[in-house]
């Protein structure tokens, strides 16, 4: 199965080729010409006050507290439960994570 694989590689893609001496090329070759992409770390942008909450906090939840004026695990108090839940991007697991981090402080939500 793989030199079948191989030989259809080797004829499908001509930066892959024979070398005068018949051998296949190496594809370190061609890996080397194509540009090193880096992963962009979250910014403040896509991960507003990311500091503020515990670690697990998804990108779409926090951009969800950061649109409703939450900036603080504190000022989570002051929200109903179904209310934090209906906000866009509030998932379960990050319900579950500023459940947790309210109660490790001391609050609870309001009307709980």
């Amino acid at each position: 199965m793989m030199c079948a694989i191989a030989i259809a590689t080797v004829r499908g893609f001509p930066h892959i080729g024979r070398s005068p001496a018949g051998s296949l090329q190496r594809q370190t070759d061609y890996q080397k010409s194509r540009p090193v992409v880096h992963m962009a770390r979250p910014s403040e942008a896509t991960h507003p006050n990311q500091a503020a909450f515990p670690r697990g906090v998804s990108g779409p939840a926090l951009r969800a507290l950061a649109s409703a004026g939450v900036r603080s695990v504190q000022e989570l108090s002051q929200w109903r439960e179904a209310d934090l839940a209906a906000l866009h991007g509030m998932g379960p697991k990050a319900l579950t994570v500023l459940t947790e981090a309210l109660k490790a402080s001391g609050g609870r939500f309001r009307g709980s």
